[in-house]
């Protein structure tokens, strides 16, 4: 994972190069290369950010995350009895289209492993979950059959809507952060210098010499409004 983060970072710097001479919104800038990660992890592939397919995947998901997180939707998760009044009060058809169209684009994958696959030579996650659902004989076991197939097209859709949008809005507040406390960023970035140099990027194992930046990463974390009013457990 680190050679493919230490990719992505390299991609966006250079995307941010090419825009340092103007004003522009970094917020959907920071969802390429958290998509593109969880991508390659899960299915193998790699995009550049102006591949029209991470865009579209970008579309897609910043509008479930808009509807899904808006006032409407969060008077749902505090009153689930809300849903008893008809669904268009809340958009909430709306929402679970967006959710089949996302779902839908990982079935499709799916199927393209499945007729690529090779037992020997695994790519991603997907390969190794496709395997597993193979050899699995015990109908009781998430692996099994048909269930297995759709388990997986579930946890693909996890792994993005959960990883992609609070990763992305963590380092938007992270940015903005940086912006109103710049003191913190000069120390920030005083610490790399010393500890790092300006030769290389910075690794897990330079961590334990990072003090004052992991300090400034958590308090980020604990600070940032990243989802304000949680998840609903049951639909």
């Amino acid at each position: 994972m680190e050679g493919l983060i230490e990719e992505e970072v390299h991609a966006l710097n250079a995307l941010l190069e090419t825009k340092k001479a103007e004003a522009f919104d970094i917020a959907p800038i920071l969802n390429l290369p958290i998509l593109n990660a969880l991508w390659k992890v899960t299915v193998g592939e790699r995009f550049e950010y102006e591949d029209p397919k991470l865009l579209d995947i970008c579309e897609r998901l910043g509008k479930v995350f808009k509807i899904n997180f808006s006032a409407k939707m969060g008077m749902i998760f505090s009153y689930p009895w809300l849903l008893k009044l008809p669904k268009w009060l809340f958009d909430y058809s709306f929402v679970m289209n967006l959710f089949h169209d996302v779902i839908d684009m990982m079935q499709a994958n799916i199927m393209k492993h499945k007729q690529s696959l090779d037992a020997n030579d695994l790519r991603d996650y997907t390969d190794m979950a496709l395997v597993e659902i193979e050899k699995t004989t015990d109908t009781n076991s998430s692996f099994y059959g048909q269930f297995g197939l759709d388990n997986l097209k579930v946890t693909l859709f996890d792994l993005f809507v959960a990883g992609s949008e609070t990763t992305s809005t963590t380092l938007t507040w992270a940015a903005l952060y940086m912006v109103r406390y710049p003191e913190v960023q000069r120390r920030l970035q005083e610490e790399m210098d010393r500890e790092v140099g300006v030769d290389r990027a910075p690794k897990i194992e330079d961590r334990g010499r990072l003090p004052y930046t992991e300090a400034v990463i958590m308090e980020i974390q604990r600070h940032g409004n990243i989802v304000p009013l949680g998840l609903r457990h049951l639909m």
